[in-house]
């Protein structure tokens, strides 16, 4: 992975955006020790002025689950299937903070009433089989911020639900966000998603950071060629949010695939699947900082942008 530098501050919501294989998860999962075994992170991790990255595995599982909740894109796999769902909220309080049964029994219900589920007497007894993709969410989300974390990570929650639930989940992880002053990173494959519910974007292709700025600003106004490209590929993506605008135009795909790791080009990764490279592309591009903390990495980038559509009209 190459991330220069990203920082969440306390109720801020950042998102980390890009195709299957960029390094989204990675990138998310490496901040709390969840990566592969195989993996090797370099670099600086730090939490309130403490590197990660020099804790031991017992003092990173302190910090995990604690100070940094992690919400898993896959609610049936993350929850125990032969454990109630009141026992597994109950485990991470257990496991981090000083309490009695009975306050215990008290903040489950507690937590499962802050992340709207219906009836929580009844659900704390239920097994995760028992119950919708969405409550199963739910719940993932209520042990993450068991222990009223300072940072939560959400990695690519809402993948495996319909709309409406996808959209409950989003406002849920925005509210909370705001109410608790709690910093979000938030993955995800889709820019649609991300402009709902994230502050700044990260443009992430081939594990390195292209594009980075206000979440709006990047969308209507990419500099990348891989932002634009993800903007023109997805279809909620309109001007002023207008449905009429999307039905019945064409999907634009972007050629090709991430290439595997180790296989990349020569400077620019997205070089070969990109539509204007130059022979200046066959070269690390360098970044270029604009206003408003945005930056991006591109030796041909777009100079004129169709507000909200994604389409340019030239290059420098």
């Amino acid at each position: 992975m190459d991330i220069e530098h990203l920082e969440v501050a306390d109720g801020e919501r950042l998102g980390i955006v890009g195709e299957s294989g960029s390094g989204k998860t990675m990138t998310a999962t490496s901040i709390v020790g969840l990566q592969p075994p195989e993996a090797s992170v370099t670099g600086t991790i730090e939490f309130e002025g403490t590197d990660l990255l020099g804790l031991s595995s017992r003092e990173l599982a302190a910090i995990r689950g604690k100070d940094i909740g992690f919400v898993f894109q896959d609610p049936a796999k993350a929850l125990n299937p032969m454990m109630r769902i009141g026992k597994q909220v109950a485990e991470a309080l257990k496991l981090h903070l000083d309490l009695s049964d009975h306050e215990v029994s008290e903040r489950v219900l507690e937590l499962l009433n802050q992340v709207q589920l219906p009836d929580p007497e009844d659900i704390l007894r239920r097994y995760p089989h028992q119950m919708s993709g969405g409550q199963q969410q739910r719940v993932l989300i209520a042990i993450a911020i068991a222990c009223v974390p300072r940072m939560l990570i959400a990695d690519e929650p809402t993948t495996a639900l319909d709309v409406t639930v996808q959209n409950e989940i989003l406002a849920l992880l925005r509210d909370l966000s705001i109410s608790r002053n709690m910093g979000l990173l938030f993955v995800s494959h889709d820019l649609g998603v991300i402009r709902s519910i994230t502050e700044t974007v990260a443009v992430v292709y081939g594990g390195q950071l292209v594009e980075f700025g206000p979440t709006v600003d990047v969308i209507k106004n990419p500099k990348h060629r891989y932002t634009q490209a993800l903007v023109a590929a997805n279809p909620g993506i309109a001007k002023n949010d207008q449905l009429g605008e999307i039905v019945g135009r064409q999907l634009d795909v972007i050629g090709g695939s991430v290439p595997a790791l180790g296989h990349f080009p020569s400077g620019c990764r997205f070089r070969g699947r990109c539509g204007a490279e130059t022979e200046a592309c066959a070269t690390p591009p360098e970044i270029t900082r604009l206003e408003n903390g945005r930056f991006y990495k591109c030796w041909n980038p777009i100079e004129a942008v169709v507000e909200g559509e994604g389409s340019d009209n030239g290059t420098h």
